[in-house]
């Protein structure tokens, strides 16, 4: 009986395997890739067909405002900054020295809770000593935090 059990479930998973393998080979997705002169845009340009619609991203004068705790912002905010021109402002704590990780995050969690069951009171806020007075000189303003 036992002899019989085991061809079943050998057979039964022969066929559960051979059904759900794949035929072509494992290829991760590629990204969908533009060509310029592959879109009717590019053609509608070459025949003097302006429509006012135009692929350039708006410029202005743009700020990344950012936090960073662990430098994993700092790092993206730094590849960005290298792609367009924007100044950059580190949002840092007034106080020094805090450690924001130990303990399992209490701290920070602290203050978000704190946050979260008073949004509308400014006390609630941690102090921070980042200040900038020119904040209406911007068309653009990127603001880049960590995600708790």
């Amino acid at each position: 009986m036992k002899k019989f059990f085991y061809l079943l479930l050998m057979v039964g998973l022969t066929f559960g395997f051979t059904a759900c393998s794949d035929d072509d080979p494992a290829t991760p997705d590629e990204p969908q890739t533009e060509v310029p002169g592959d879109n009717e845009e590019d053609e509608n340009e070459d025949n003097g067909d302006d429509s006012g619609t135009t692929d350039d991203p708006v410029t202005g004068n743009t700020l990344i405002v950012y936090y960073s705790f662990t430098n994993n912002v700092h790092t993206i905010v730094s590849d960005l900054q290298t792609q367009i021109e924007a100044d950059v402002l580190r949002v840092e704590p007034s106080e020094d020295g805090i450690d924001y990780a130990a303990n399992n995050y209490a701290i920070g969690s602290a203050l978000i809770s704190a946050i979260r069951n008073n949004p509308d009171d400014a006390s609630s806020y941690p102090d921070i000593r980042t200040t900038i007075d020119n904040l209406g000189e911007y068309d653009i303003i990127i603001v880049a935090t960590p995600l708790w």
